[in-house]
C-alpha cells in the first residue's frame, strides 16, 4: 500500500469515493437528503419519517445502486484491491458519507 492511504482517514477516502460516484452520475450539486429525494426521485419522505424505509426504497432504485457500485469500485482502487474489513460502501452508508450526516 502507498504512503498516501496510510496518511489519509478512511472516512475521508470514503466520502472521496463517495463524492466521486455522485458527480461521475451528473450531479452537480449538494443537496440535504430531503432535498435528493424530492429532486430526483418520485418518493415522498419528511424529516422524522423512517430513513429505513426511505433507503429501501433507495437501494431499489437503478441509479443509486450504481451509484454505490461505482463508489465501491473506487475505494477497491485506491486500497488496490484490498480495502479494510467492513468497509464495504451500502446505500446508508452512500447517503451519510455524502451530505456528512448520521441518518437516523
Amino acid at each position: 500500500m502507498n504512503y498516501l492511504i496510510w496518511k489519509l482517514n478512511h472516512a475521508e477516502i470514503r466520502r472521496l469515493c463517495v463524492s466521486t460516484s455522485y458527480f461521475e452520475h451528473g450531479y452537480h450539486c449538494w443537496f440535504d437528503l430531503k432535498e435528493y429525494v424530492d429532486a430526483h426521485t418520485d418518493l415522498k419522505y419528511e424529516k422524522g419519517d423512517d430513513i429505513n424505509k426511505l433507503l429501501d426504497a433507495l437501494s431499489q432504485t437503478d441509479y443509486v445502486s450504481t451509484m454505490v457500485s461505482l463508489a465501491n469500485h473506487f475505494q477497491s482502487k485506491v486500497y488496490e484491491g484490498h480495502p479494510p474489513p467492513d468497509s464495504e460502501i451500502n446505500v446508508r452508508s452512500f447517503f451519510e458519507s455524502l451530505f456528512g450526516e448520521e441518518l437516523r
